[in-house]
């Protein structure tokens, strides 16, 4: 039955688009005459549906779109995160528009009517949702509401020219009043979403950009790719083997995608190597700011020598010139001096992070507190003074005036003591979002995601249960190995994996140690080290140590009366002594050589302080 047929006196009305006088636009036309609000559901939504009734829609109060499962799939991870793509509908029904309708007219309508919240959007993605109505609300009440409800989407061919069946409601228009506003409160508000969408397309252009977009796409074909870079101007990556540049493309895609990567290959494989062709791909190609953390160790024996080395002409070493390189020790995370003031211009400019020997910071420790950093508190007993750890302060840098910069992580550990490390670590580019990966991995809850991790583990290991317990890392390499998230975030491969590799390429393959089985060595300390232990004990004599320090406790020369002395100050000399004392003793603990090295750095200190002394007195 027609419209027309319907309107000459049958109970059952339908609009189905097949007459030329009587489309489902004609019907919301006459209804924007004499309704306050619209409640419109619909799969799609395209911004020619309101341009068909440009001119009638703002005679509405209130205007609701809810959109579905079917603009999820195609348009939401536009919608919501911001990336274009040319599948995306509301995007691409603008660019149709343009065709017959060059200067957009009456879209800056409907820009200004969502801002004001005249238009209101939301899309529902608890589940599929393919609803198309259309309830009308009068503002008479002696009208009422009433509803259309069918096959029409709210898009231009759904309201005009697609056959169509949709059947008009009267009497039961309260019921699906309150499904309608179920669904409302159940979905996710997009309007500010669509507004950027929108705004792309309507906003005034000035000259001068108008000259640059017009000059990148004259040049656009003169443009290296970075494939071309790679093979063509890059320094590092000839000298990578195949593995290895299997592993810096993965790391390139895993970061644009998600933020944050890991390469978690093991000792000896190169991550080093991999490192530096990322910062060169991002500093010399992509013209990106970098901001390089090292453990303070190797810093200069590694990273600075092999920048030298293979990259000086990125500069961001010590002598180095207009680079956007800059190296930072793990150490000078909560350092006072110029340092804040540096990490503050981090935050704001820098593009990307690289952190070696990312594990460091797989314990967030306190908020406020130097959890993390024992060595950043006073040390004095009283002493209230607290520092930011420096895994929060390098989570404040992760996000400034360009966004969030892509977080690249090296280590050979992501896993030391719980599954638990790992998660600390990605949450430093998730930004404490627990739904971080829902979009894109299906993981509505991180920390939930891992606590399943846990139990899995648990169930494995029975009877090592308990917060004592030792992490079995044979078992969490098993449950990491088939998880979703690991499999997603890092690039790891073992020593079989890159001799294959290298075989594959070249025919021959480095050498790795094979590791033998321990063997007992008839070994005596006394007989090894007997005479430096004598020494040892009377340099740390409690009564007369002849490890005295007195660069750092000078009262322990003072020749006038006891009363004299500042019994606090003396008592802090005395704190700070031993501390100096006990990180010796660990010195020679970790082995000889390392505390015959701390002693020959300290003896140049105390030479220096002797001479610096007897000069200020000769002068």
């Amino acid at each position: 039955m027609g419209a027309k047929e319907a309107q000459n006196g049958s109970d059952l009305f339908i609009v189905d688009n097949s007459d030329s006088d009587w489309k489902v636009r004609n019907y919301l036309h006459d209804w924007t005459d004499i309704a306050k609000s619209f409640d419109i559901a619909t799969g799609y939504f395209e911004i020619g549906a309101l341009l068909a009734l440009d001119g009638q829609w703002q005679k509405l109060e209130k205007l609701r779109i809810l959109m579905g499962d079917e603009v999820t799939k195609r348009t939401k991870k536009a919608l919501l995160a911001g990336i274009e793509t040319a599948k995306c509908i509301l995007d691409c029904s603008i660019e149709k528009e343009k065709e017959k309708n060059d200067f957009l007219q009456g879209v800056p309508a409907i820009v200004d009517a969502i801002k004001k919240g005249q238009i209101d959007c939301r899309i529902y993605t608890k589940e599929k949702f393919h609803a198309k109505a259309y309830i009308t609300h009068a503002r008479l009440s002696v009208v009422g509401s009433m509803a259309l409800v069918g096959s029409s989407n709210f898009t231009y061919p759904g309201l005009t020219d697609n056959v169509e069946l949709n059947i008009q409601i009267r009497r039961e228009v309260e019921i699906l009043q309150e499904w309608y506003e179920r669904h409302w409160n159940e979905a996710e508000e997009i309007s500010a979403e669509i507004l950027k969408v929108i705004e792309r397309h309507t906003r005034e252009y000035t000259p001068f950009e108008v000259y640059a977009k017009a000059l990148q796409e004259y040049f656009r074909s003169f443009q290296i790719s970075s494939s071309q870079f790679d093979e063509t101007e890059s320094k590092m990556y000839p000298i990578l083997d195949q593995y290895q540049k299997e592993g810096y493309h993965s790391l390139i895609k895993i970061a644009r995608q998600h933020g944050g990567a890991f390469i978690c290959d093991g000792v000896g494989l190169g991550k080093t190597f991999v490192g530096l062709m990322l910062i060169e791909r991002l500093v010399m190609h992509e013209r990106k700011r970098v901001a390089l953390f090292v453990p303070k160790a190797t810093r200069a024996d590694v990273w600075e020598r092999d920048l030298k080395r293979y990259l000086p002409h990125i500069g961001g070493i010590k002598g180095g010139d207009f680079s956007n390189l800059v190296i930072f020790n793990h150490t000078d995370l909560g350092r006072a001096g110029d340092f804040p003031y540096r990490f503050e211009r981090i935050k704001e400019l820098a593009d990307a992070i690289i952190i070696d020997e990312a594990h460091h910071f797989r314990n967030p420790g306190i908020k406020g507190s130097s959890a993390d950093d024992k060595s950043q508190n006073t040390g004095i007993k009283g002493s209230e003074e607290r520092r930011p750890s420096r895994y929060h302060i390098l989570s404040e840098l992760m996000y400034g005036l360009k966004g969030t910069k892509e977080l690249y992580m090296m280590t050979a550990t992501p896993i030391n003591n719980r599954l638990d490390d790992f998660r600390h670590m990605v949450e430093l580019f998730t930004l404490q979002k627990d739904d971080y990966f829902k979009a894109t991995l299906g993981i509505h809850s991180l920390r939930g995601h891992f606590i399943k991790m846990e139990n899995e583990l648990k169930k494995a290991m029975p009877l090592t249960d308990g917060p004592a317990a030792e992490l079995d890392m044979f078992e969490a390499g098993r449950v990491l190995a088939t998880d979703t998230l690991f499999g997603h975030l890092v690039v790891q491969r073992s020593r079989a994996y890159a001799r294959q590799s290298q075989l594959q390429q070249t025919g021959t393959a480095a050498m790795f140690p094979t590791r033998e089985a321990p063997k007992v060595a008839d070994y005596s300390v006394k007989k090894t080290y007997g005479k430096l232990l004598e020494k040892m004990e009377d340099a740390f004599s409690k009564d007369r140590p002849l490890f005295v320090l007195g660069i750092y406790y000078p009262y322990a020369y003072y020749k006038g009366p006891d009363e004299s002395i500042n019994a606090f100050a003396e008592n802090r000399q005395k704190q700070v002594v031993s501390l100096i004392r006990i990180q010796f003793l660990k010195r020679f603990e970790s082995s000889v050589h390392a505390f015959e090295s701390s002693c020959e750095r300290l003896l140049m200190k105390l030479l220096a302080w002797v001479l610096s002394s007897e000069l200020k007195q000769f002068n």
